[in-house]
């Protein structure tokens, strides 16, 4: 169950602070905005989902976001000092791997920060953090707030045909990813730093069933016979993220060649 539609709105016009977070994750994370008309033909702001550098003037998020014309959407980053500003910049052009969930953007957001990525699968129990804007515009008190998310890795595994087509490696995630999580890196901590070990894209649910009870009634005036089955299932939510080694390799006619090749030549930054 995909959860990333954004319905956080805020008028273009408002100057809204920008509260929550730790002060390097905003060079590398940015809103995903969605502009349209609303009433009395002004614009009107829609937070839909979170996205990250990947190099400069290259973004990533998730697919499923990016749903409408590439006209109407922009990247958001705070700017200024205490309290931060929220400013936008249009994106020029995308590339959807659907199959997988993931897109590529191109946006003239200056300054933003490249993590390094992590490309091995790794270990049930191992940390991960999400930062994003999930549920991140407060019209009441006009905030805009940034939110973190830590956990561990449940479990490795592949996507299913009903979840992602192109049948990625993914990882389950002890936390949810809310709306506007979607897009979001997730982040391993490593001697190294944060590296980027694939990114939030769902959420998935898994049930049991604890109970199951039938009755049947019998109306004689239509000598039919009427059977009411009750179940009780237990449901677990977990979220869900792509793998960093099914990202890198997707193939990019963006990139001319794989997602991972933007790394040739720079040090690899594939640590």
């Amino acid at each position: 169950m995909r959860t990333a539609r954004g319905t956080s709105r805020m008028a273009a016009s408002e100057s809204v602070p920008v509260v929550g977070g730790v002060a390097d994750i905003f060079r590398t994370l940015c809103a995903v905005v969605r502009t349209r008309t609303g009433a009395g033909g002004n614009p009107v702001h829609d937070i839909c989902g979170t996205a990250f550098a990947m190099a400069p003037g290259l973004f990533m998020t998730a697919a499923h976001v990016l749903d409408g014309d590439p006209s109407e959407f922009s990247l958001g980053s705070r700017f200024g000092s205490g309290p931060y500003q929220f400013r936008i910049w249009p994106v020029l052009d995308w590339e959807l791997c659907k199959g997988s969930d993931v897109a590529l953007m191109l946006c003239e957001l200056p300054d933003a920060t490249c993590l390094s990525w992590y490309p091995k699968e790794v270990d049930m129990l191992r940390t991960g953090h999400a930062f994003g804007y999930p549920f991140a515009l407060d019209l009441h008190n006009l905030r805009l707030r940034a939110r973190a998310f830590k956990g561990h890795v449940v479990c490795a595994d592949d996507a299913g045909p009903a979840e992602l087509t192109a049948l990625p490696r993914i990882y389950e995630l002890s936390f949810q990813s809310p709306r506007g999580l979607s897009g979001a890196p997730l982040l391993l901590p490593t001697a190294e730093g944060l590296l980027v070990g694939g990114v939030v894209v769902a959420n998935r649910s898994t049930s049991l069933q604890l109970l199951a009870e039938q009755e049947s009634m019998t109306e004689h005036a239509e000598a039919g016979t009427t059977r009411t089955i009750v179940e009780r299932h237990e449901v677990m939510h977990l979220g869900m993220a792509v793998q960093s080694q099914s990202i890198l390799s997707l193939s990019s006619k963006m990139l001319a060649g794989s997602i991972g090749s933007i790394f040739a030549g720079t040090g690899d930054r594939r640590t």
